[in-house]
C-alpha cells in the first residue's frame, strides 16, 4: 500500500495477478487488519495488512475476480465478483455460500454490501 500523507510505498502485496484490467482491492476483517483482493487468474488472495504475509488464496470462479468488498457489521464475512457473471458470498471458513445474489447495479463495476 502507499501511505497517503508521503506518498512512499509501504507494503508490498505479492500473489494477485493483475496485467489487462482494474482489480479493486479492499481493507478490512477484524481490526481491518487484513487486504483481500481478487486477480485476473481467478483466485481471490487475503494478507495480513502490516507484515504482507500472503495468508490464503481462495478459489470459487471461472473468471477474473474484479471487486470484494467486507461486510460493514461481520469482520468474517465477504464478496466478491467475477467476469464469470458470479458474485459469491464468504465465510469466515473461507468458503463460498450457496446463495444467489442479485446485483442492482451492474453498470457501476463495484460490488458491495450495503
Amino acid at each position: 500500500g502507499i501511505n497517503a500523507e508521503y506518498g512512499m510505498l509501504v507494503q508490498k502485496y505479492i500473489g494477485q495477478r493483475q496485467v489487462r484490467f482494474v482489480i479493486r482491492s479492499c481493507i478490512g476483517g477484524a481490526n481491518d487488519s487484513f487486504v483481500l483482493s481478487g486477480s485476473e487468474d481467478t483466485m481471490l488472495y487475503m494478507w495480513h495488512l502490516r507484515s504482507g504475509a500472503l495468508l490464503h488464496t481462495l478459489s470459487g470462479h471461472s473468471g477474473s475476480v474484479n471487486c470484494v468488498d467486507w461486510s460493514p457489521t461481520n469482520p468474517y464475512l465477504f464478496i466478491s465478483a467475477s467476469d464469470d457473471g458470479s458474485i459469491r458470498v464468504w465465510t469466515k471458513e473461507r468458503k463460498a455460500l450457496k446463495r444467489r445474489v442479485v446485483c442492482t447495479n451492474q453498470n457501476s463495476g463495484n460490488v458491495s454490501f450495503e
